[in-house]
């Protein structure tokens, strides 16, 4: 079999165009896509560093404001009173009470109760209106009922009972003092006899435990 020029000049162009086919298929191609998929993990990467630094410069300022807010909740706390048994709570108020010419005639101090604290909020009701009832119910429009806060918290408390002789002007400035204090000593009764000078009063005190903050 005679071949003549052209048909290897045919050949030849053939095995070129294969060779450079499979040279596409089997090498260019997947450099390209592992290429591409290169390129799209540096842009990942970079808006990840861009995102990064970004965040660090605000790791201060969430930091401070994390401790400013630890802080202000640790001064809240802070307010309720820390001592618990009698003898403290004795070794705090007779100091105080001493103060104003008092004499000491009487003291109970009751156990230690859990309790969860109540508001002394109360709901004022307002004037209603049949007629604006009805459009309200017409135009289907719900006003949402008015709810006095509630907790679930719980705190301890000791009830610690005094009867005292002592002036009634005293008595006035003691009860100032006690308010001032600013702290969770509630004054319960205070009740002052004309009669003989005394006065009975009873202090409910609400203790918590230490707040741990966690991380």
């Amino acid at each position: 079999m005679k071949v003549s020029n052209r048909d290897i000049a045919i050949l030849k162009w053939l095995g070129l165009f294969i060779g450079f086919y499979l040279v596409w298929s089997l090498v260019l191609v997947p450099m390209d896509k592992k290429i591409a998929t290169n390129r799209t993990a540096l842009d990942g990467l970079r808006i990840q560093e861009q995102t990064t630094k970004a965040t660090i410069p605000l790791r201060d300022s969430i930091a401070a404001e994390k401790n400013d807010i630890r802080m202000l909740v640790e001064s809240q706390f802070n307010q309720f009173f820390d001592d618990s048994t009698p003898a403290q709570m004795e070794a705090f108020f007779v100091p105080l009470l001493s103060q104003f010419n008092v004499r000491f005639n009487y003291f109970e101090v009751s156990p230690t109760t859990v309790v969860a604290p109540k508001t002394t909020l109360s709901i004022k009701e307002g004037a209603t209106y049949k007629i604006k009832t009805l459009i309200d119910e017409y135009n289907l429009i719900v006003k949402p009922a008015i709810e006095i806060p509630t907790t679930e918290s719980e705190l301890l408390k000791t009830r610690i009972t005094y009867l005292l002789s002592m002036s009634f002007n005293d008595f006035l400035a003691l009860s100032d003092a006690i308010v001032a204090l600013d702290n969770s000593i509630l004054i319960t009764t205070a009740a002052y006899d004309f009669t003989d000078s005394t006065v009975e009063l009873t202090f409910d005190i609400y203790t918590m435990g230490k707040i741990d903050f966690q991380e």
